[in-house]
């Protein structure tokens, strides 16, 4: 408990909390480690949850806080998202059913602290009232969770400082190559409208209203500190754009290809399995190149951004187009911010496919980034990219960062151009879209 206590006190302490804020936050009485590499797990002072000496598997346990509560809680539902691979949760339903008491040491969100006060009702669920896995997706790093009280007279009164309305426990894989140095862990928190961010978290009143919680995606850091970030091309310590050339180019062709070691002698690296095996296969293979490639993309924070100069779309329906003026290069990442506006994946023709380019992409409820790549280095002309739009409410969409590459790996001085107009044809990329995080 002294523990505990000094953790909470320390984040009270470098933290200005508001009034229902929600955070998430390593559970201090399971990972109480002591120093650095402690089995238990150690919670450092930035709040990171240190696994260097956890066994693999493990089992990773984060409580959901939120403070200052200053309305009687009906219910919530939000979505957390998760680092594919190195960890999931139980896709049984029985054992989410059973709870941790039944089933003990399993991977499911259970009740914590102000939501263990029955009766409550965990969503989703079967027709008898019965737990079931089937918002879980391992294979995309998301889960989905709601509950309610169903007896108004148990709900919670409003409340002053942290209180724990959740817990969660991931099952962490651990394996000499299912590591990473720095990964997230999310709870998506957005104050739009659920009708333009269906992701949106929703936390209910008395009287059944939506009431409006935080302001941001609720992270917290996991990792071992001795292994490498996955997908770390240019050996920088954080995934950007700019590795996805170099992490592909491993991905396809080994650690000898000429452009994987042109950022960081990966030939010679022993982490070289452990930064490009997505898989968790136990070694780096072209399996891994859809994997790297959408983790070069997530960059960062996936809420709404405030003081962009936005361009508001022409129609209720329409179509963008973004093209590079007939530069040639090697790889295109552009990042979006949108609002009122629901996207479709962005796409590239059958022509630019045959021809070598690749698409990924990752679209979120108020932002979109893609890449294009040509993992042939063949210096080309950057094809053009389409993304067809509706219009919800007062659409509007910014370009917020944009990074192109030569064959040399170079960076090159050119902007995307945006234009606004109708597609007449739209060919599905090559590569279907995967949450990564």
């Amino acid at each position: 408990m002294k523990k505990l206590l000094f953790i909470m006190l320390t984040l009270a302490a470098i933290t200005v909390w508001a009034q229902n804020e929600i955070t998430l936050v390593p559970a201090a009485d399971i990972h109480n480690g002591a120093v650095a590499g402690d089995p238990a797990g150690y919670i450092d002072m930035a709040g990171k949850l240190d696994v260097s000496g956890m066994p693999g598997p493990s089992l990773l346990v984060f409580d959901v806080m939120i403070n200052n509560l200053d309305f009687t809680l009906a219910g919530y539902e939000f979505k957390m998202e998760f680092p594919v691979n190195l960890t999931a949760l139980s896709e049984l339903p029985a054992e989410w059913e059973a709870g941790w008491a039944g089933a003990p040491d399993t991977a499911t969100y259970q009740a914590q602290g102000l939501t263990a006060t029955p009766p409550v009702q965990f969503l989703p669920a079967n027709s008898d009232g019965t737990r079931n896995a089937s918002t879980v997706d391992n294979g995309n790093g998301t889960y989905r969770v709601g509950m309610l009280w169903t007896d108004g007279a148990s709900r919670p009164a409003p409340t002053a400082g942290l209180s724990a309305i959740g817990r969660v426990a991931f099952l962490w894989d651990g394996g000499p190559t299912c590591t990473s140095a720095d990964e997230v862990i999310s709870i998506t928190i957005t104050s739009q409208s659920p009708a333009v961010a269906p992701d949106a978290d929703i936390f209910a009143n008395d009287a059944a209203a939506r009431v409006i919680v935080g302001s941001a995606d609720v992270e917290v850091h996991v990792g071992n500190p001795s292994a490498l970030v996955r997908a770390d091309a240019n050996h920088s310590g954080a995934r950007t754009p700019a590795d996805l050339i170099g992490a592909a180019n491993c991905s396809l062709f080994g650690k000898d290809n000429v452009t994987c070691n042109a950022q960081w002698p990966w030939s010679t690296d022993p982490a070289f399995d452990q930064v490009f095996d997505y898989d968790c296969s136990g070694f780096a293979t072209p399996a891994d190149l859809l994997g790297n490639a959408r983790l070069c993309l997530d960059i960062g924070n996936r809420t709404a951004f405030k003081n962009v100069d936005y361009y508001s779309v022409s129609s209720k329906t329409g179509g963008l187009t973004v093209n590079h003026d007939g530069n040639n290069g090697i790889m295109s990442f552009v990042l979006f911010s949108h609002a009122g506006l629901a996207l479709e994946a962005p796409s590239i023709t059958e022509q630019d496919q045959s021809n070598g380019w690749l698409l990924v992409y990752d679209l979120g409820p108020d932002t979109l980034r893609y890449a294009v790549f040509n993992p042939t280095m063949t210096n080309t002309q950057i094809p053009e990219v389409t993304i067809s739009y509706r219009s919800l409410e007062n659409g509007r969409i910014a370009v917020l960062d944009t990074m192109t590459q030569a064959p040399d790996l170079s960076f090159l001085d050119a902007q995307p151009t945006v234009e606004d107009g109708s597609i007449t044809k739209l060919v599905k990329p090559l590569l279907n879209p995967v949450k990564v995080k």
